[in-house]
């Protein structure tokens, strides 16, 4: 702008007054003319008011871009004094934070030119006061009374109206986008009759409406069944509540398809918003849902298992229909039930306990927070029974994992608790029998071993378990023994048989076995039951009751050859005596009766050894320690034995008392220790040992005929050739022998055993080839004290007499041979064969019978026993002696002679005979 165009320039019309008055103070008032000066200075007064109460900040420039004037908003806005703006350079204002690039081309370039400018917008971050948008509005201004040039600068401070701009517009753009990308649909609609003025694109999405379709209609025009018929009224309440919302408004899209629809109506100023929502799939999800809940309600109230929600102090609150049917209780009455009533006090306290320790643990945070707990109580039914249920306990919790309460998942397990402890009564069984069960596979590994396989087996049930059942195989049964035994069992069929297995530490026993297969429901074999009994004790008793039996009959064979040849001995050895009688002293004849009396002796001993073993002879027994039998023997063992032989005694310290016949126990180890010397032909050592023992039932059981209780012992034992098991067995059998022809009669050990039977004990023998032999005999312990017996002193007396007696035998020649031996002793002798005759004989004997001589065993139904009955009966004074070739009960029990009855051994001898009656008679 030139300098000259300043002075034709007129002064707008609408220049401020103030600012024409302010600029007129700057010259010098005008001399003589004081009445104008007085209007000046009014008008200022007046211009400067005005000034100062613009809102908007006012700066008056001079041409030199100094500030020569500012109103009071000026300086409160741009926080400035007076002082530091009048006089100021415009750049170099606020240290020179007004020296902003914009100003300056608007200062110095543009206005200028345009001598007027208006909102031109310059934006600056002032130091103290922040970032500023302003609006300048600037003209240039003349003054001809003071020709001056100035620039009025009018300061619209618009930082706040840009920020709400910017924020509309934000929000209109952010409205537009939530508008047109909204999944509702929305429409607007003006307010007047509810026509649609917008419709965003998930309108046409869901009804299938352009908005050029949908502009201008009505929600029912494009197939909104909402009725808006009282537009008005709709508008009063929006007005009013801000909002409305339409639940379930049916719809029909462009194609005539159903959608189920929520509308909700908003309240924008001019416009209604109308968001219009489908539930079509929310419906459908809700139907499913109901469907659903219906299902699992008809589940729940129909499952055998009980729901119980209990919450955190284990209270009730709710339990499922189906109670009733566990407890007999509805769920109304199940609810308000507390615990106590609901449990026995027995599984209450487990229950609490459980709850207690559960809510530790999971304080804790050991534990899985989702673990469920298994308890088995038993609860009270509604008729006052119980009912054993399983409950299934886990915690419920929130979002948070805070726990809110318990729920169980119970059921009925009291069948199968019956079952379990049927089971639990049926394994006791099977634990305690004293048959091994085995439990196998179906390839015969081992599941299951009872308590009686490892005490049979030796084998603990962790070392069986897992392994084939082949470990006891012994090898005594063949290939072909087990084909034949897997043949039967895989066919579904028992197997029953006796097989020798072999104990853990190799000793081998018999088992009598039943194996049967355990079928499924399709008939497939699961398992194998193996029932096994260990026979070989069994076994061992039925040996010793067989060997029994057999001496047994040996014994009674025996016994009655005995007592036949001792009637033919006694016919022989009697005879001889009375020949001799007969014959001078120096008759060649006597060498003749000398060799058939030494040979009648000899088979006499033969009788009394047949005797020994069928325990028929007759014994006279008395409380022995035998120790003291034994130290007896001594001299008579050391030449019984050979030096190549080491003998050992080992007696035991105060040793008890024993029963026996001293003169027979003393041939039983006299036989005992000829056998043990014969056994060692090259040398060897013998040991005798005596001991206390007891045997209890254990041991009785195993041996037949043992009666449990205290015993003495007795054992020889020989480091000898020991015997075989074939010898064993026929070891006590008469005439057995093992040696030469002529080094032995057989008769030694079933000597041994006759006198230990008969003397109330047992004998076993435990032998192995070239191990050597041992004898145990064990006698039964008497408490008595050993006593001395005196021997009765008989006054010697004439053998004969003048007495009747009544001899009585079946046997003619002994019977005519006793009569010959009392008559020539001068004895009147009666003769019967058997009983009945006697009985007769006596009958018609009319004088006195002053003796009966009779046999004991004789035929018919009349033994001597039950004669000599009849006959004291008839005669009591009459006396008795009994006569016989071998022990019988009718007499002797146990080989023990009945007290008060006399006896006469057969064979006899004359003077036996004699000397026997005369005693008898004599008493």
């Amino acid at each position: 702008m030139k300098d000259d165009d300043h002075k034709t320039t007129k002064q707008p019309d609408h220049e401020p007054e103030g600012l024409r008055s302010q600029n007129a103070s700057m010259k010098e008032p005008m001399a003589g003319n004081i009445s104008a000066d007085l209007a000046v200075d009014h008008a200022y007064q007046y211009a400067q008011s005005i000034v100062e109460t613009v809102r908007e900040p006012l700066l008056v420039l001079d041409a030199d871009l100094k500030i020569i004037s500012a109103n009071r908003s000026f300086f409160r806005i741009f926080n400035v004094t007076p002082d530091e703006t009048i006089g100021s350079f415009i750049y170099d204002l606020g240290n020179k934070q007004w020296d902003i690039p914009a100003l300056r081309e608007l200062l110095e370039d543009i206005l200028p030119e345009k001598e007027t400018l208006e909102d031109f917008e310059v934006v600056h971050d002032f130091e103290d006061i922040g970032n500023k948008v302003m609006l300048l509005n600037a003209r240039r201004i003349y003054r001809e009374d003071i020709d001056a040039r100035m620039i009025l600068l009018a300061i619209e401070d618009i930082t706040e109206h840009k920020r709400l701009e910017a924020e509309l517009t934000e929000s209109e753009e952010r409205f537009r986008r939530l508008f047109e990308t909204a999944d509702d649909g929305i429409v607007l609609l003006e307010k007047g009759e509810g026509k649609i003025t917008h419709a965003n694109p998930s309108t046409k999405k869901m009804l299938g409406y352009t908005q050029e379709e949908s502009i201008g209609n009505k929600l029912q025009d494009i197939g909104i069944s909402l009725d808006l018929d009282d537009f008005q009224t709709t508008m009063e309440n929006l007005n009013k509540n801000g909002m409305i919302k339409y639940d379930d408004v049916p719809a029909k899209n462009k194609a005539g398809a159903h959608i189920d629809t929520d509308i909700y109506l908003v309240d924008r100023a001019k416009l209604v918003q109308c968001n219009i929502r489908d539930i079509t799939e929310r419906k459908r999800a809700e139907e499913a849902l109901r469907k659903s809940e219906e299902k699992y309600r008809l589940v729940v109230n129909n499952m055998a298992d009980v729901i119980t929600v209990l919450d955190m102090d284990m209270r009730p609150t709710y339990i499922s229909p189906s109670i009733i049917r566990l407890r007999g209780y509805t769920a109304e009455e199940a609810v308000s039930q507390p615990l106590d009533q609901t449990m026995t006090p027995e599984s209450l306290q487990i229950a609490v306990k459980t709850f207690e320790e559960e809510m530790k643990l999971q304080a804790s945070g050991t534990v899985d927070p989702a673990r469920t707990r298994i308890l088995e109580l038993e609860e009270y039914r509604k008729d006052g029974s119980t009912v054993w249920i399983e409950n299934h306990l886990s915690l419920m919790r929130d979002d948070s994992q805070k726990p809110l309460g318990i729920i169980s998942l119970s059921r009925d397990i009291t069948e199968r608790k019956h079952a379990e402890a049927e089971k639990e009564r049926l394994t006791t069984a099977i634990e305690q029998v004293s048959e091994i069960i085995v439990i196998t596979d179906s390839e015969g590994m081992i599941q299951y071993v009872n308590p009686a396989f490892e005490s049979v087996t030796g084998y603990s049930r962790q070392e069986a378990l897992g392994q084939n059942l082949s470990m006891l195989k012994s090898g005594k049964q063949d290939r072909k023994f087990y084909q034949g035994l897997w043949k039967t069992i895989t066919a579904g069929k028992t197997w029953k048989g006796r097989m020798v297995n072999k104990r853990k530490d190799g000793e081998l026993f018999t088992e009598e076995t039943s194996i049967s297969p355990v079928f499924d429901t399709s008939g497939r074999i699961l398992n194998y039951v193996a029932v096994k009994r260990d026979i070989t004790e069994h076994l061992s008793l039925e040996e010793q009751l067989h060997q029994a039996q057999k001496m047994e009959s040996l014994g009674r064979l025996t016994g009655g050859v005995a007592h036949d040849f001792n009637n033919l001995l006694t016919v022989i050895m009697a005879n001889v005596d009375l020949l001799n009688g007969e014959l001078d002293k120096d008759s060649p004849f006597h060498e003749y009766t000398t060799d058939i009396r030494d040979a009648a002796e000899r088979a006499a001993n033969l009788t009394r050894q047949l005797l020994a073993f069928s325990r028929k002879q007759l014994l006279q027994p008395e409380a022995a320690d035998l120790n003291e039998v034994i130290g007896g023997m001594n001299n008579l063992l050391q030449r019984i034995l050979r030096e190549d032989i080491e003998a050992r005694y080992v007696p035991a310290s105060e040793l008890g008392k024993v029963m026996v016949d001293k003169g027979q126990i003393e041939q039983v180890i006299m036989n005992l220790v000829v056998n043990a010397r014969d056994s060692m032909p090259e040398g060897g050592s013998l040991t005798i040992e005596t001991a206390d023992v007891v045997l209890d039932e254990q041991y009785a059981g195993s041996h037949l005929a043992v009666v449990p209780g205290p015993h003495v012992m007795l054992a020889v034992s020989d480091t000898g050739c020991g015997m075989s098991p074939e010898i064993l067995d026929r070891m006590f059998e008469p005439f057995f022998t093992t040696k030469e022809v002529g080094k032995g009669t057989g008769l030694g050990l079933p000597t041994v055993y006759g006198i230990v039977k008969q003397s109330g004990g047992n004998i076993w023998v435990y032998s192995e080839p070239g191990k050597g032999t041992c004898f145990k005999i064990y006698l039964p312990r008497v408490d008595r004290d050993v006593e001395q017996e005196k021997k009765k002193t008989v006054s010697r007396v004439s053998p004969g007499g003048a007495e009747t007696i009544l001899v009585v035998e079946d046997e003619v020649q002994i019977r005519n041979l006793a009569a010959r031996i009392l008559a020539g002793y001068g004895y009147r002798v009666l003769r019967a064969a058997n009983g009945p005759e006697a009985v007769k004989a006596a009958q018609g004997h009319e004088g006195p019978i002053h003796l009966l001589l009779t046999d004991v065993v004789m035929p018919g139904k009349m033994s001597g026993r039950e004669l000599a009955h009849e006959l004291t009966g008839l005669r009591p004074e009459m006396k008795v002696i009994f006569m016989s070739g071998y022990t019988d009960n009718a007499i002797v029990h146990h080989g023990v002679l009945d007290p008060g009855l006399n006896f006469l051994q057969k064979p006899f001898t004359p003077a036996a005979l004699s000397g026997k009656v005369r005693n008898v008679l004599a008493e």
